[in-house]
Protein backbone atom coordinates (compact mmCIF):
# COMPACT_ATOMS: atom_id res chain seq x y z
CA UNK A 1 0.00 0.00 0.00
CA UNK A 2 2.72 2.24 0.49
CA UNK A 3 4.35 1.59 -3.01
CA UNK A 4 0.67 2.52 -4.57
CA UNK A 5 0.54 5.30 -2.46
CA UNK A 6 4.28 7.29 -3.20
CA UNK A 7 3.34 6.07 -6.82
CA UNK A 8 -0.28 7.68 -6.78
CA UNK A 9 1.11 11.13 -5.32
CA UNK A 10 4.06 10.73 -7.75
CA UNK A 11 1.18 10.47 -10.54
CA UNK A 12 -0.44 13.71 -9.27
CA UNK A 13 2.37 15.66 -9.47
CA UNK A 14 3.73 14.58 -12.68
CA UNK A 15 0.15 14.34 -14.46
CA UNK A 16 -0.67 17.75 -12.78
CA UNK A 17 2.58 19.41 -13.73
CA UNK A 18 2.33 18.21 -17.59
CA UNK A 19 -1.34 18.99 -17.69
CA UNK A 20 -0.07 22.74 -16.83
CA UNK A 21 2.43 22.81 -19.32
CA UNK A 22 -0.07 21.30 -21.96
CA UNK A 23 -2.77 23.24 -20.94
CA UNK A 24 -0.12 26.52 -21.28
CA UNK A 25 0.92 25.64 -24.57
CA UNK A 26 -2.69 25.49 -25.92
CA UNK A 27 -2.85 28.56 -24.40
CA UNK A 28 -0.13 30.08 -25.81
CA UNK A 29 -1.16 28.42 -29.44
CA UNK A 30 -4.79 29.65 -28.92
CA UNK A 31 -3.60 33.24 -28.32
CA UNK A 32 -2.04 33.65 -31.65
CA UNK A 33 -4.60 31.09 -33.92
CA UNK A 34 -7.03 33.57 -32.24
CA UNK A 35 -5.32 36.60 -34.12
CA UNK A 36 -4.70 34.54 -37.69
CA UNK A 37 -8.19 32.28 -37.60
CA UNK A 38 -11.21 33.73 -37.82
CA UNK A 39 -14.72 32.39 -35.96
CA UNK A 40 -15.79 30.81 -39.08
CA UNK A 41 -13.23 28.96 -39.28
CA UNK A 42 -12.64 27.72 -35.51
CA UNK A 43 -16.36 26.59 -36.13
CA UNK A 44 -15.57 24.25 -38.80
CA UNK A 45 -13.13 22.28 -37.04
CA UNK A 46 -15.53 22.79 -34.02
CA UNK A 47 -18.59 21.07 -36.13
CA UNK A 48 -16.03 18.20 -37.33
CA UNK A 49 -14.50 17.26 -34.20
CA UNK A 50 -17.91 16.63 -32.82
CA UNK A 51 -18.71 13.72 -35.10
CA UNK A 52 -14.71 12.26 -34.75
CA UNK A 53 -14.96 12.07 -30.71
CA UNK A 54 -18.64 11.07 -30.81
CA UNK A 55 -17.53 7.48 -33.30
CA UNK A 56 -13.91 8.37 -31.42
CA UNK A 57 -15.51 6.82 -27.94
CA UNK A 58 -16.42 2.78 -29.90
CA UNK A 59 -13.33 3.07 -31.72
CA UNK A 60 -11.97 0.73 -28.77
CA UNK A 61 -14.92 -0.28 -27.37
CA UNK A 62 -13.31 0.73 -23.88
CA UNK A 63 -10.99 -1.82 -23.87
CA UNK A 64 -8.43 0.68 -22.40
CA UNK A 65 -9.73 0.87 -19.43
CA UNK A 66 -10.88 -2.37 -19.29
CA UNK A 67 -7.00 -2.71 -19.04
CA UNK A 68 -6.50 -0.39 -16.24
CA UNK A 69 -9.36 -1.75 -14.03
CA UNK A 70 -8.76 -6.05 -13.90
CA UNK A 71 -7.03 -6.77 -11.22
CA UNK A 72 -5.76 -10.45 -12.85
CA UNK A 73 -4.32 -9.39 -16.14
CA UNK A 74 -2.25 -10.88 -18.80
CA UNK A 75 -0.72 -10.87 -22.58
CA UNK A 76 -3.68 -13.21 -23.62
CA UNK A 77 -6.11 -9.51 -22.37
CA UNK A 78 -3.51 -7.66 -24.01
CA UNK A 79 -3.02 -8.93 -27.30
CA UNK A 80 -6.92 -9.10 -28.13
CA UNK A 81 -7.07 -5.47 -26.62
CA UNK A 82 -4.72 -4.27 -29.39
CA UNK A 83 -6.34 -6.60 -31.60
CA UNK A 84 -10.24 -5.29 -31.12
CA UNK A 85 -8.93 -1.46 -30.78
CA UNK A 86 -7.10 -1.59 -33.72
CA UNK A 87 -9.67 -3.42 -36.00
CA UNK A 88 -12.43 -0.92 -34.62
CA UNK A 89 -10.27 2.25 -34.99
CA UNK A 90 -9.99 1.00 -38.66
CA UNK A 91 -13.10 0.31 -39.03
CA UNK A 92 -14.67 3.75 -37.29
CA UNK A 93 -12.67 5.89 -39.33
CA UNK A 94 -14.22 4.06 -42.92
CA UNK A 95 -17.84 5.01 -41.09
CA UNK A 96 -16.86 8.36 -40.22
CA UNK A 97 -15.64 8.99 -44.09
CA UNK A 98 -18.64 7.69 -45.52
CA UNK A 99 -20.67 9.92 -43.18
CA UNK A 100 -18.96 13.46 -43.71
CA UNK A 101 -20.90 14.25 -46.41
CA UNK A 102 -24.46 14.07 -44.83
CA UNK A 103 -23.62 15.22 -41.73
CA UNK A 104 -21.90 18.24 -43.83
CA UNK A 105 -25.61 18.66 -45.22
CA UNK A 106 -27.40 18.54 -41.69
CA UNK A 107 -25.09 21.76 -40.48
CA UNK A 108 -24.86 23.15 -43.42
CA UNK A 109 -21.58 25.02 -42.73
CA UNK A 110 -18.67 25.12 -45.54
CA UNK A 111 -15.74 22.89 -45.16
CA UNK A 112 -17.49 20.85 -42.76
CA UNK A 113 -16.92 17.82 -45.31
CA UNK A 114 -13.83 18.07 -46.04
CA UNK A 115 -12.54 18.36 -42.69
CA UNK A 116 -14.12 15.42 -41.52
CA UNK A 117 -12.89 13.12 -44.21
CA UNK A 118 -9.05 14.64 -43.19
CA UNK A 119 -9.98 13.98 -39.65
CA UNK A 120 -11.06 10.34 -40.16
CA UNK A 121 -7.33 9.45 -40.22
CA UNK A 122 -7.54 10.16 -36.49
CA UNK A 123 -9.38 6.70 -35.07
CA UNK A 124 -7.40 4.38 -36.82
CA UNK A 125 -4.02 5.90 -35.31
CA UNK A 126 -5.81 6.36 -32.28
CA UNK A 127 -6.56 2.86 -32.37
CA UNK A 128 -3.06 1.18 -32.24
CA UNK A 129 -2.37 3.42 -29.40
CA UNK A 130 -5.30 2.95 -27.06
CA UNK A 131 -3.58 -0.19 -25.24
CA UNK A 132 -0.28 1.22 -24.99
CA UNK A 133 -1.39 3.90 -23.36
CA UNK A 134 -3.42 1.96 -20.81
CA UNK A 135 -0.89 -0.14 -19.59
CA UNK A 136 1.15 2.83 -18.20
CA UNK A 137 -1.44 4.21 -16.86
CA UNK A 138 -1.99 0.81 -15.14
CA UNK A 139 1.43 0.63 -13.79
CA UNK A 140 0.95 4.06 -12.22
CA UNK A 141 4.24 5.28 -15.08
CA UNK A 142 2.49 8.85 -15.05
CA UNK A 143 6.12 10.09 -15.57
CA UNK A 144 6.50 8.59 -18.64
CA UNK A 145 3.21 8.89 -20.09
CA UNK A 146 2.22 12.91 -19.68
CA UNK A 147 6.13 13.31 -21.59
CA UNK A 148 5.07 11.30 -23.97
CA UNK A 149 1.35 13.83 -24.09
CA UNK A 150 3.34 16.98 -23.54
CA UNK A 151 5.70 16.56 -26.58
CA UNK A 152 3.11 14.95 -29.08
CA UNK A 153 1.04 18.42 -28.47
CA UNK A 154 3.95 20.24 -29.04
CA UNK A 155 4.67 18.72 -32.22
CA UNK A 156 1.49 19.23 -33.44
CA UNK A 157 0.45 22.71 -31.92
CA UNK A 158 3.89 24.59 -32.13
CA UNK A 159 5.75 22.86 -34.88
CA UNK A 160 2.46 22.31 -37.23
CA UNK A 161 -0.55 24.55 -36.33
CA UNK A 162 0.85 27.85 -36.14
CA UNK A 163 3.44 27.42 -39.44
CA UNK A 164 0.68 26.26 -41.20
CA UNK A 165 -2.01 29.46 -40.25
CA UNK A 166 0.73 31.40 -41.19
CA UNK A 167 1.27 30.06 -44.67
CA UNK A 168 -2.35 30.55 -45.25
CA UNK A 169 -3.75 27.14 -44.64
CA UNK A 170 -6.76 28.28 -42.83
CA UNK A 171 -8.60 26.10 -40.61
CA UNK A 172 -6.40 22.84 -42.27
CA UNK A 173 -3.80 24.19 -40.23
CA UNK A 174 -5.54 22.54 -37.34
CA UNK A 175 -6.26 19.33 -38.91
CA UNK A 176 -2.80 18.91 -40.06
CA UNK A 177 -2.22 19.85 -36.02
CA UNK A 178 -4.38 17.43 -34.88
CA UNK A 179 -2.94 14.48 -37.36
CA UNK A 180 0.50 15.01 -36.43
CA UNK A 181 -0.30 14.80 -32.78
CA UNK A 182 -1.85 11.82 -33.20
CA UNK A 183 1.00 10.54 -34.86
CA UNK A 184 3.78 11.37 -32.22
CA UNK A 185 1.88 10.09 -30.43
CA UNK A 186 1.41 6.37 -31.64
CA UNK A 187 4.97 6.37 -32.23
CA UNK A 188 6.14 7.35 -28.40
CA UNK A 189 3.78 4.99 -26.51
CA UNK A 190 4.94 1.88 -28.45
CA UNK A 191 8.33 2.21 -29.07
CA UNK A 192 10.49 0.28 -26.08
CA UNK A 193 7.17 -1.18 -24.38
CA UNK A 194 7.73 -4.82 -24.00
CA UNK A 195 5.62 -6.06 -27.17
CA UNK A 196 2.99 -8.07 -27.25
CA UNK A 197 1.59 -9.73 -30.16
CA UNK A 198 -1.71 -9.24 -31.43
CA UNK A 199 -4.61 -12.24 -30.90
CA UNK A 200 -8.10 -12.97 -30.49
CA UNK A 201 -9.31 -15.02 -27.33
CA UNK A 202 -12.93 -15.41 -27.68
CA UNK A 203 -13.26 -15.23 -23.26
CA UNK A 204 -10.61 -12.53 -23.59
CA UNK A 205 -12.47 -10.46 -25.48
CA UNK A 206 -16.11 -11.04 -23.73
CA UNK A 207 -14.31 -10.15 -20.30
CA UNK A 208 -13.23 -7.12 -22.09
CA UNK A 209 -16.06 -5.52 -23.91
CA UNK A 210 -18.48 -6.86 -21.25
CA UNK A 211 -16.77 -3.64 -19.11
CA UNK A 212 -15.91 -2.00 -22.16
CA UNK A 213 -18.87 -1.20 -23.61
CA UNK A 214 -20.66 -0.33 -20.14
CA UNK A 215 -17.44 2.41 -20.05
CA UNK A 216 -18.41 3.57 -23.87
CA UNK A 217 -22.11 3.91 -23.09
CA UNK A 218 -21.09 6.17 -20.10
CA UNK A 219 -18.23 8.13 -22.02
CA UNK A 220 -20.94 8.25 -25.27
CA UNK A 221 -23.20 9.80 -22.94
CA UNK A 222 -21.16 12.09 -21.34
CA UNK A 223 -19.51 13.15 -24.66
CA UNK A 224 -22.68 14.19 -26.13
CA UNK A 225 -23.44 16.26 -22.91
CA UNK A 226 -20.08 18.07 -23.81
CA UNK A 227 -21.03 18.04 -27.54
CA UNK A 228 -24.89 18.32 -28.30
CA UNK A 229 -24.83 22.15 -27.42
CA UNK A 230 -22.09 22.67 -30.04
CA UNK A 231 -24.24 20.65 -32.52
CA UNK A 232 -27.42 22.85 -31.54
CA UNK A 233 -25.28 26.15 -31.98
CA UNK A 234 -23.80 25.08 -35.26
CA UNK A 235 -27.19 23.69 -36.50
CA UNK A 236 -29.11 27.04 -35.77
CA UNK A 237 -26.94 29.69 -35.12
CA UNK A 238 -24.49 29.19 -37.71
CA UNK A 239 -20.52 28.25 -38.20
CA UNK A 240 -19.35 31.85 -36.19
CA UNK A 241 -21.41 31.31 -33.26
CA UNK A 242 -20.07 27.80 -32.83
CA UNK A 243 -16.89 29.70 -33.15
CA UNK A 244 -17.67 32.14 -30.51
CA UNK A 245 -18.99 29.30 -28.40
CA UNK A 246 -16.32 27.04 -28.23
CA UNK A 247 -13.41 29.23 -28.06
CA UNK A 248 -15.88 30.41 -24.86
CA UNK A 249 -16.10 27.23 -23.79
CA UNK A 250 -12.23 25.91 -24.07
CA UNK A 251 -10.93 29.13 -22.18
CA UNK A 252 -13.20 27.69 -19.45
CA UNK A 253 -12.52 24.18 -19.94
CA UNK A 254 -8.79 24.47 -19.51
CA UNK A 255 -8.37 24.89 -15.42
CA UNK A 256 -11.19 22.17 -15.64
CA UNK A 257 -9.00 19.57 -17.65
CA UNK A 258 -5.64 20.76 -15.35
CA UNK A 259 -7.81 19.65 -11.68
CA UNK A 260 -10.20 17.32 -13.20
CA UNK A 261 -8.24 15.60 -16.43
CA UNK A 262 -5.13 15.45 -13.66
CA UNK A 263 -7.55 13.73 -10.95
CA UNK A 264 -9.21 11.37 -13.47
CA UNK A 265 -5.67 10.08 -14.84
CA UNK A 266 -4.11 9.06 -11.35
CA UNK A 267 -7.29 8.78 -9.11
CA UNK A 268 -8.92 5.92 -11.43
CA UNK A 269 -6.10 3.11 -11.29
CA UNK A 270 -5.45 4.47 -7.28
CA UNK A 271 -8.76 4.10 -6.40
CA UNK A 272 -8.91 0.56 -8.44
CA UNK A 273 -6.30 -0.85 -6.57
CA UNK A 274 -8.19 0.20 -3.56
CA UNK A 275 -11.60 -0.69 -4.65
CA UNK A 276 -13.02 -2.92 -1.68
CA UNK A 277 -11.88 0.02 0.30
CA UNK A 278 -15.11 2.25 1.04
CA UNK A 279 -13.68 4.36 4.27
CA UNK A 280 -10.71 5.26 2.17
CA UNK A 281 -12.16 6.24 -0.63
CA UNK A 282 -14.96 7.92 1.07
CA UNK A 283 -11.66 10.15 3.04
CA UNK A 284 -10.39 10.72 -0.92
CA UNK A 285 -13.70 11.77 -2.15
CA UNK A 286 -14.61 14.38 0.64
CA UNK A 287 -10.64 15.68 1.03
CA UNK A 288 -10.57 16.12 -2.68
CA UNK A 289 -13.77 17.67 -2.97
CA UNK A 290 -12.61 20.27 -0.75
CA UNK A 291 -9.62 20.61 -2.21
CA UNK A 292 -11.52 21.34 -6.08
CA UNK A 293 -13.93 23.82 -3.88
CA UNK A 294 -10.75 25.73 -2.56
CA UNK A 295 -9.12 25.65 -5.91
CA UNK A 296 -11.24 27.17 -8.13
CA UNK A 297 -13.07 29.24 -6.35
CA UNK A 298 -10.79 32.49 -7.77
CA UNK A 299 -11.34 31.14 -10.73
CA UNK A 300 -14.47 31.40 -10.97
CA UNK A 301 -14.87 35.12 -9.18
CA UNK A 302 -12.23 35.85 -12.00
CA UNK A 303 -13.95 34.36 -14.76
CA UNK A 304 -17.37 35.79 -13.88
CA UNK A 305 -16.62 39.54 -13.01
CA UNK A 306 -13.86 39.62 -15.74
CA UNK A 307 -15.34 37.76 -18.25
CA UNK A 308 -15.21 40.51 -21.21
CA UNK A 309 -11.66 41.69 -20.10
CA UNK A 310 -10.29 37.97 -20.35
CA UNK A 311 -11.78 37.60 -24.04
CA UNK A 312 -10.31 41.34 -24.70
CA UNK A 313 -7.31 40.44 -23.78
CA UNK A 314 -6.27 36.81 -24.89
CA UNK A 315 -8.47 36.41 -28.27
CA UNK A 316 -8.90 40.23 -29.88
CA UNK A 317 -11.87 42.37 -29.92
CA UNK A 318 -13.38 40.49 -32.52
CA UNK A 319 -14.13 37.96 -29.99
CA UNK A 320 -15.81 39.79 -27.91
CA UNK A 321 -19.37 37.66 -28.49
CA UNK A 322 -17.96 34.86 -26.33
CA UNK A 323 -17.79 36.86 -23.42
CA UNK A 324 -21.19 36.27 -22.16
CA UNK A 325 -20.61 32.29 -22.65
CA UNK A 326 -17.20 32.64 -20.62
CA UNK A 327 -18.97 34.37 -17.93
CA UNK A 328 -22.02 31.80 -17.77
CA UNK A 329 -19.95 28.59 -18.02
CA UNK A 330 -17.29 29.44 -15.34
CA UNK A 331 -20.12 30.23 -12.74
CA UNK A 332 -20.16 26.80 -12.50
CA UNK A 333 -16.62 25.51 -12.81
CA UNK A 334 -16.83 23.81 -9.21
CA UNK A 335 -19.52 21.38 -10.40
CA UNK A 336 -18.22 20.89 -13.97
CA UNK A 337 -14.84 19.56 -12.12
CA UNK A 338 -16.28 18.13 -9.09
CA UNK A 339 -18.50 15.58 -10.61
CA UNK A 340 -15.34 13.87 -12.16
CA UNK A 341 -14.24 12.40 -8.87
CA UNK A 342 -17.63 10.53 -9.03
CA UNK A 343 -16.74 9.74 -11.94
CA UNK A 344 -13.70 7.96 -11.49
CA UNK A 345 -14.79 6.42 -8.23
CA UNK A 346 -17.56 5.07 -10.32
CA UNK A 347 -15.51 3.07 -13.28
CA UNK A 348 -13.00 2.31 -10.20
CA UNK A 349 -15.60 0.24 -8.13
CA UNK A 350 -17.11 -1.41 -11.75
CA UNK A 351 -20.29 0.66 -11.62
CA UNK A 352 -20.25 1.55 -15.40
CA UNK A 353 -23.66 0.91 -15.87
CA UNK A 354 -25.30 2.88 -13.47
CA UNK A 355 -22.59 5.65 -14.55
CA UNK A 356 -24.16 5.48 -18.20
CA UNK A 357 -27.52 5.77 -17.22
CA UNK A 358 -26.79 8.85 -15.88
CA UNK A 359 -24.78 10.64 -18.04
CA UNK A 360 -27.56 9.50 -20.90
CA UNK A 361 -29.81 11.79 -18.76
CA UNK A 362 -27.40 14.55 -18.66
CA UNK A 363 -26.83 14.10 -22.47
CA UNK A 364 -30.49 14.27 -22.70
CA UNK A 365 -30.97 17.51 -20.45
CA UNK A 366 -27.79 19.35 -22.23
CA UNK A 367 -29.64 18.54 -25.04
CA UNK A 368 -32.89 19.90 -24.23
CA UNK A 369 -31.24 23.34 -22.40
CA UNK A 370 -29.05 24.14 -25.34
CA UNK A 371 -32.62 23.52 -27.59
CA UNK A 372 -34.42 25.63 -25.51
CA UNK A 373 -31.87 28.40 -25.02
CA UNK A 374 -30.94 28.43 -28.83
CA UNK A 375 -34.46 30.79 -29.08
CA UNK A 376 -32.16 33.52 -27.19
CA UNK A 377 -28.81 33.38 -28.42
CA UNK A 378 -25.48 32.05 -26.71
CA UNK A 379 -26.24 33.32 -23.61
CA UNK A 380 -29.57 31.16 -23.81
CA UNK A 381 -27.67 28.13 -24.58
CA UNK A 382 -24.85 28.64 -22.10
CA UNK A 383 -27.89 29.29 -19.43
CA UNK A 384 -29.33 25.81 -20.10
CA UNK A 385 -26.06 23.60 -20.08
CA UNK A 386 -25.47 24.92 -16.85
CA UNK A 387 -28.71 23.60 -15.54
CA UNK A 388 -27.53 20.67 -16.80
CA UNK A 389 -23.91 20.52 -15.47
CA UNK A 390 -25.98 21.21 -11.59
CA UNK A 391 -28.20 18.19 -12.37
CA UNK A 392 -25.14 15.85 -13.64
CA UNK A 393 -23.06 16.89 -10.57
CA UNK A 394 -26.26 15.62 -7.57
CA UNK A 395 -26.78 12.59 -10.02
CA UNK A 396 -23.43 11.17 -9.99
CA UNK A 397 -23.16 12.43 -6.17
CA UNK A 398 -26.13 10.31 -5.02
CA UNK A 399 -24.18 7.58 -7.18
CA UNK A 400 -20.61 8.06 -5.43
CA UNK A 401 -23.28 7.86 -1.90
CA UNK A 402 -24.79 4.57 -3.25
CA UNK A 403 -21.02 2.91 -3.93
CA UNK A 404 -18.87 4.54 -0.76
CA UNK A 405 -21.31 5.76 1.88
CA UNK A 406 -19.66 8.97 2.94
CA UNK A 407 -21.18 11.37 5.43
CA UNK A 408 -23.90 13.60 4.62
CA UNK A 409 -22.64 16.02 7.19
CA UNK A 410 -18.81 16.33 6.22
CA UNK A 411 -19.82 17.00 2.57
CA UNK A 412 -21.95 19.66 3.85
CA UNK A 413 -19.36 21.07 5.65
CA UNK A 414 -16.85 21.15 2.79
CA UNK A 415 -19.35 23.36 0.71
CA UNK A 416 -20.30 25.34 3.55
CA UNK A 417 -16.79 26.52 3.87
CA UNK A 418 -16.41 27.22 0.79
CA UNK A 419 -19.61 28.99 0.18
CA UNK A 420 -17.65 31.55 3.36
CA UNK A 421 -14.20 31.39 1.06
CA UNK A 422 -16.29 32.83 -1.77
CA UNK A 423 -17.83 35.45 -0.47
CA UNK A 424 -14.14 36.76 1.12
CA UNK A 425 -13.02 36.41 -2.51
CA UNK A 426 -15.55 37.45 -4.38
CA UNK A 427 -16.60 40.67 -2.74
CA UNK A 428 -13.57 42.77 -2.86
CA UNK A 429 -13.31 41.83 -6.36
CA UNK A 430 -16.47 43.18 -7.70
CA UNK A 431 -16.10 46.35 -5.21
CA UNK A 432 -12.67 47.42 -6.51
CA UNK A 433 -13.93 46.32 -10.56
CA UNK A 434 -17.20 49.00 -10.12
CA UNK A 435 -15.85 51.83 -8.36
CA UNK A 436 -11.60 51.66 -8.54
CA UNK A 437 -10.67 50.39 -11.72
CA UNK A 438 -13.49 50.46 -14.46
CA UNK A 439 -11.20 52.80 -17.02
CA UNK A 440 -8.14 50.56 -17.35
CA UNK A 441 -7.36 48.40 -20.07
CA UNK A 442 -8.40 44.76 -20.46
CA UNK A 443 -4.91 43.60 -19.50
CA UNK A 444 -4.59 45.74 -16.42
CA UNK A 445 -8.06 44.80 -14.94
CA UNK A 446 -7.83 40.96 -15.31
CA UNK A 447 -4.22 41.34 -13.36
CA UNK A 448 -5.67 43.37 -10.72
CA UNK A 449 -9.14 41.45 -10.28
CA UNK A 450 -7.05 38.22 -10.08
CA UNK A 451 -4.49 39.59 -7.49
CA UNK A 452 -7.11 41.02 -5.27
CA UNK A 453 -8.86 37.43 -5.95
CA UNK A 454 -5.74 35.76 -5.10
CA UNK A 455 -5.67 38.12 -1.68
CA UNK A 456 -8.77 37.68 -0.76
CA UNK A 457 -9.06 34.53 -1.18
CA UNK A 458 -5.95 33.95 1.00
CA UNK A 459 -7.14 35.99 3.48
CA UNK A 460 -10.60 33.99 3.79
CA UNK A 461 -8.35 30.66 3.89
CA UNK A 462 -6.55 32.12 6.59
CA UNK A 463 -9.67 32.90 8.70
CA UNK A 464 -11.05 29.54 8.08
CA UNK A 465 -8.03 27.95 8.54
CA UNK A 466 -9.12 25.99 11.75
CA UNK A 467 -12.14 24.17 9.64
CA UNK A 468 -9.09 23.49 6.51
CA UNK A 469 -7.36 21.61 9.13
CA UNK A 470 -7.95 18.04 7.24
CA UNK A 471 -7.14 19.58 4.02
CA UNK A 472 -3.89 21.43 4.71
CA UNK A 473 -2.77 18.36 5.94
CA UNK A 474 -4.12 15.92 3.11
CA UNK A 475 -1.95 18.42 1.02
CA UNK A 476 0.61 18.72 2.53
CA UNK A 477 1.08 15.02 2.39
CA UNK A 478 0.60 15.12 -1.94
CA UNK A 479 3.36 17.56 -1.75
CA UNK A 480 5.86 16.55 0.85
CA UNK A 481 5.00 12.81 -0.07
CA UNK A 482 4.50 11.36 3.13
CA UNK A 483 0.72 10.62 3.40
CA UNK A 484 0.43 8.06 6.15
CA UNK A 485 -3.46 8.12 5.26
CA UNK A 486 -5.57 8.65 2.15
Amino acid sequence: MAGLRRKTLSGFLWIFAGTAGQNLLQFSVLLVLARILSPEEFGVISASMIIIGLIQIFSDMGVGPAIVQFKDLDDVHIGTGKTISALLGLLMGWVVYLIAEPYARFLDIEGVKESVQLLALVLPIAGFTVVSQAILQRNLQFKKLIKFIFLSHVIGQLLVAIPAAFMGYGYKALIYAILAQNIALLLMVNLGQHFVKYQFDFEAAKRLLNFGFGQSLGKFANYTAGQIDNLVVGKFLGGAALGFYSRAYQLMIMPVNLIGGTIDKVMFPAMAEIQDENEKLANIYINLTSLILMLFTPVAVVGVLCADEIVIFLLGDKWLSAAPVLEILVAVVFFRVGYKISDSLSRAKGSVYRRAWRQTVYAILVGIGAYLGQFYGLRGVSIGVVLAILCNYFMMLQLSYKLISFRWNELLGVLLKGFVVLLFSAVPVWGAKRYLIPEYNALTITLLCTTISLFSFSVGLIFMRRFYKKEFLFFRQVVAWKARKL
